[in-house]
């Protein structure tokens, strides 16, 4: 009986780990970002004119490159040239464009219709992911302003009311799990993140997940709880300041709120979930960019029109992919093609 029980532990142990050797050829990844240093004063920055690749599990090679001042991109942080518009991006890893090929970012896909709506060759100064906490530094701030901004683009994900500067209160021991706590803690086997990859691309199983198991904390909850509703002060808070400092410089400023993976899936599809509403996060963003001036990215018409809007994001990791920034480009295109000029679009967003 016991030589059983360790024959089959031994087979076991043996299909595991010849389970984990294979999916680790055959989903590669490569996380390291090559180029990024931390700064005792500035956080996290990234080296000048450093160029890497970097592989998401369940994505693509992603080509990066820096320029002179470590922002993502080729285009120079020096003066402008003469006649150009220039717009600074602002966010995290997703403004930064974190999985996706440079050509496929949502602002080097708006650009030549910009130019032409604007009529004035644009670019775009990538400041996403430059140090963490950002909007709490007047380092930074002064950084982005010094770089004499014609406009400035805040791109924010609701997973960034779940980042240190948005956490008020202290965090309490789990005393049950979420859908949330499993996927990090099978983040270490290749093999059980690519069970999950193969399970949440099936849309019954991801609901149902989600409805029975995903994070009580998560935004899309109805009613908000108040740990939540603290977090969107905050992000009231990191908004206002964003829009003070660039208003005072006379920059305009837009917001572009793009919803998570669940909340795309029941825009587009239409579903209806108990206790769960997919509109909180774009709404609540939409009334934090009003009551501060600044322009809105509306992504929501976009996403209602898109057929399995579940796609445009990575199943585990959660990031916008290609097909996603393709759908943003959309949004802030159309924005200004129904606006005209930056100076007419803040002056129709003060109005409101």
């Amino acid at each position: 009986m016991f030589n059983k029980l360790l024959i089959s532990l031994l087979t076991i142990l043996l299909m595991t780990g010849l389970a984990e050797f294979v999916s680790r050829q055959i989903w590669v990844e490569k996380s390291s970002d090559d180029c990024i240093y931390r700064s005792p004063v500035l956080g996290v920055r990234r080296k000048a004119n450093c160029v890497m690749s970097m592989k998401n599990i369940e994505g693509p090679w992603v080509r990066y490159e820096m320029n002179d001042c470590g922002y993502r991109g080729t285009t120079s942080c020096g003066p402008k040239p003469p006649g150009t518009l220039r717009v600074v991006i602002m966010g995290t890893s997703a403004a930064f464009g974190l999985h996706v090929p440079y050509d496929e970012y949502f602002a080097n896909r708006a650009a030549p219709e910009l130019s032409r709506i604007w009529g004035h060759p644009v670019e775009f100064q990538n400041l996403g992911g430059v140090g963490p906490g950002w909007s709490k530094s007047d380092i930074i701030l002064n950084e982005m302003l010094s770089l004499k901004p014609d406009a400035v683009f805040y791109l924010v994900l609701p997973s960034e009311l779940d980042a240190k500067q948005f956490v008020v209160s202290p965090v309490t021991k789990k005393t049950s799990w979420t859908w949330t706590g499993v996927r990090v803690a099978a983040r270490e086997s290749r093999f059980l993140f690519m069970v999950q990859h193969f399970m949440l691309q099936d849309e019954n199983f991801f609901l149902r997940a989600f409805e029975n198991y995903a994070d009580p904390l998560d935004v899309s909850r109805e009613p908000t709880p108040p740990l939540v509703e603290r977090r969107f002060a905050q992000m009231d808070m990191v908004v206002g300041r964003l829009a003070d400092r660039a208003h005072a410089a006379g920059v305009p400023c837009f917001m572009l709120a793009v919803p998570n993976r669940l909340e795309a899936t029941l825009i587009s599809k239409n579903i209806q979930l108990p206790q769960i509403d997919a509109y909180i996060f774009p709404r609540r963003m939409e009334e934090i960019a009003k009551k501060h001036s600044v322009g809105y990215f509306d992504v929501v018409p976009d996403l209602q029109k898109t057929p399995n809007a579940e796609q445009l994001f990575y199943p585990v990791d959660g990031h916008p992919t290609g097909g996603a920034h393709a759908l943003l480009a959309s949004a802030v295109v159309d924005y200004f093609r129904h606006r005209g000029s930056l100076a007419e679009s803040i002056q129709a967003a003060v109005k409101k």
